[in-house]
């Protein structure tokens, strides 16, 4: 049988860490997770697929916009018109308000919507039954091991699929709240294939029988790098899994190095980035994907104050003169400096240390990074112009940003009491 896996889709999903200066760059992003489905059913039409799998977090929140809901609706009518069923589930973002009247999806589209594992059975041309097995979030957090309701597979002749959007123990630290696993538990199922949703990069955690997780289709912010798509997998009894993956994405974020030099001006590091972006642009017209580059400085500390002042000012995007009017394009959205300053000046003043880590502690757990930012989120100007609220990786850049900090002005300080000794 041959199905298509995809998963995360976040329909309605913000973009965070860009401004709305330009209406053309902020088209693109609306539309790239629209444009990403889109070619997935065309994909799952063109390929002729059994079924269509998706495992969970269709929509971005429990409240989808009506754009989002009648865009998603038409795209199952796609499906319909040629007879390709779709098994559905809902992860922690979409999850099902008991509130909330439930949604009524064409007749080709199966949606597993229950707290509790159930089933859906189909038989393929040929006869041979296929099950596919899951459950839906009706909180947000489920902090049970729903995989342990599973039924297990007792009929060698059919193909039983499990549907599973959770996380992996160990891949993250708030594993525990999204319906945790083993593959060894997994594996005791003795599935043919298990379609896991959740985690945002696509990884295969296990070769036979095939468990994966497709990622999402299109990535959001800097932390989601490297192209997105989904995967038709291809199962036979007796015979090795075919696992193919097919790009979606229209926008893709990746990192990019330069390593500065003590000798540069403004000028120098304008050239290193005109080259890093024309780099991009074959890839882009390749790929026909748009590019969002996130450049590290690295050796930071061997520029001028003033220059690496204006780095972190964003003067520098005034006149790198980056043009969105055409598709596919190249946007360097974010220059990072990274100092290489050592952190060792910490351990001269344990007192220091202790401090220091005792509030990245605080603010790394529980709502004190809310509450410390919770002014900053509500100004109209930023809710307007930017998405902070849903910038995953302002937190950790915060904190990075400080320890720099600290470590700096006290290893500049130092430097300067040595000169003064030595004189």
């Amino acid at each position: 049988m041959k199905l298509l896996h995809v998963s995360d889709l976040h329909l309605d999903s913000p973009f965070v860490g860009l401004g709305n200066d330009s209406p053309q760059l902020q088209k693109e992003l609306i539309n790239a997770p629209f444009k990403a489905f889109e070619r997935c059913v065309s994909i799952a039409i063109n390929e002729d697929v059994d079924v269509m799998l998706i495992s969970g977090d269709v929509y971005n929140s429990e409240r989808q916009s009506i754009v989002a809901q009648h865009f998603f609706m038409k795209q199952m009518e796609r499906l319909d018109k040629v007879d390709i069923p779709v098994v559905l589930i809902h992860g922690n973002h979409d999850y099902i308000r008991p509130d909330k009247a439930r949604m009524v999806y064409p007749n080709n589209v199966h949606a597993l919507d229950s707290r509790q594992v159930s089933s859906y059975e189909f038989n393929l041309e040929d006869g041979r039954l296929v099950q596919i097995h899951g459950f839906s979030y009706t909180t947000k957090w489920i902090h049970e091991r729903v995989v342990n309701d599973y039924p297990m597979n007792n009929n060698p002749d059919a193909f039983n699929i499990g549907l599973l959007h959770g996380a992996l123990e160990g891949i993250e630290s708030d594993s525990g709240n999204y319906a945790p696993f083993s593959i060894e538990e997994l594996l005791s199922k003795n599935y043919d294939y298990w379609a896991l949703g959740h985690i945002h990069k696509s990884e295969v955690m296990n070769q036979e029988p095939l468990i994966q997780y497709a990622g999402t289709i299109q990535g959001r912010h800097l932390n989601e790098t490297g192209d997105k798509g989904c995967y038709i997998v291809e199962l036979e009894k007796g015979q090795k899994t075919t696992n193919t993956f097919y790009s979606l994405a229209s926008i893709v974020w990746e990192n990019a190095k330069l390593e500065c030099q003590s000798d540069w001006q403004a000028n120098d590091i304008i050239e290193e980035l005109k080259q890093i972006m024309a780099n991009f642009q074959d890839e882009a017209e390749a790929n026909q994907q748009t590019y969002f580059i996130n450049v590290e400085l690295t050796q930071a500390q061997r520029l001028e104050s003033e220059l690496l002042e204006q780095i972190q000012d964003g003067e520098f995007f005034q006149v790198l003169d980056q043009d969105y009017q055409e598709s596919p394009f190249v946007l360097i959205h974010r220059m990072t400096p990274k100092l290489n300053v050592s952190l060792d000046v910490f351990h001269f003043d344990p007192g220091l240390e202790e401090s220091f880590n005792k509030v990245v502690e605080e603010l790394e757990e529980g709502d004190r990074f809310k509450t410390v930012v919770s002014d900053l989120y509500q100004h109209p100007l930023i809710k307007r112009h930017f998405n902070l609220e849903h910038d995953e990786s302002l937190q950790e850049d915060m904190i990075y940003s400080a320890r720099q900090l600290i470590a700096q002005m006290i290893g500049l300080d130092k430097e300067k009491e040595d000169e003064t000794l030595e004189n």
